[in-house]
């Protein structure tokens, strides 16, 4: 695997933890080589905290698809296109943002009231695998809050 990353990343500790109400962003940038271009491979984007709420969040991709096959899913493991839902960022030099479509704009929409309980990985996969792989860099943002659990105040 070429897959390598700016950040290395740990569910024991989440990159960043913000102070209740506060708003987080994590920016993770991540080379991906052409033998890494295949269907289901997953990249790693950050973790959030116990009791984060993900507000946004997008990706900007160079042209990883000298053809218009490559799709990409973003989401965590409740729902693995929660956020990013047939993304086709890979196939132009381009920026994505969560909510892209009707499906994840939904699944945005109704997960912006739910906390997680433990540290989650946010993570992408590539659903379709690209005509002709081209080695290329993904830079994913997450914006999110933590949230007070009820009874700590």
């Amino acid at each position: 695997m070429t897959i390598s990353y700016s950040k290395t990343l740990a569910a024991t500790d989440p990159i960043f933890s913000p102070n209740a109400g506060q708003v987080a962003s994590v920016t993770q940038i991540i080379t991906v080589g052409t033998a890494d271009l295949t269907q289901n491979t997953t990249f790693d984007i950050c973790y959030v905290p116990p009791n984060a709420r993900v507000l946004d969040g997008f990706l900007v991709a160079t042209d990883m698809d000298s053809g218009s096959s490559l799709t990409i899913i973003v989401g965590d493991s409740g729902d693995t296109d929660r956020f990013i839902n047939a993304g086709t960022i890979g196939q132009t030099a381009m920026r994505m943002d969560f909510g892209n479509n009707a499906t994840a704009a939904a699944s945005l929409i109704t997960h912006q009231g739910t906390n997680y309980t433990s540290a989650t990985k946010i993570y992408g996969t590539f659903s379709n695998a690209p005509g002709t792989a081209v080695a290329g860099t993904i830079a994913a943002t997450v914006f999110y809050t933590v949230v007070e659990p009820p009874g700590t105040i």
